[in-house]
């Protein structure tokens, strides 16, 4: 019969020093002292762009929620919509975009910078989704684009 014993060792520097098992794990896991500058803006992110739609299918949850979350930008809900943080990269718009039809169904209302309605245009083609938008001009490039 087998028997293994595990247990977490400090590591010593070329230098001389060591260097604790819990600081090693901060390091590792980026915590405190060891954010990244990538992790610092992330979180403070504004959430200016939103998808909505008319009807939602399910009941909306009163108070904000992150619904995703990745270095490329965030998803965050409530119950006025769905907001997708500033300078996201077009896959997360497409998964805010992919959720917003599900949630509100073929006709969706895109708000916030020239460049997020570009980004949702390209994405529903791309997606090939079957939704329309609520916004006349993003409607007649969503067509061209099929």
């Amino acid at each position: 019969m087998f028997g293994f014993h595990f247990r977490v060792k400090s590591s010593n520097r070329k230098d001389g020093g060591s260097v604790s098992a819990l600081r090693h794990e901060k390091y590792i896991l980026r915590e405190d002292e060891y954010k990244s500058d990538a992790q610092i803006r992330n979180l403070d992110k504004s959430y200016k762009d939103c998808l909505t739609g008319k009807n939602p299918n399910i009941n909306l949850p009163k108070t904000e929620r992150l619904i995703y979350e990745s270095p490329f930008g965030n998803i965050k809900q409530d119950e006025n919509g769905i907001y997708v943080s500033e300078g996201a990269s077009i896959e997360t718009v497409a998964i805010a975009l992919n959720v917003a039809e599900k949630i509100y169904g073929k006709s969706i209302s895109v708000r916030g910078s020239n460049l997020f309605r570009e980004k949702n245009v390209k994405a529903a083609s791309e997606l090939k989704l079957p939704i329309t938008f609520i916004h006349r001009a993003l409607e007649k490039k969503n067509k061209t684009r099929i």
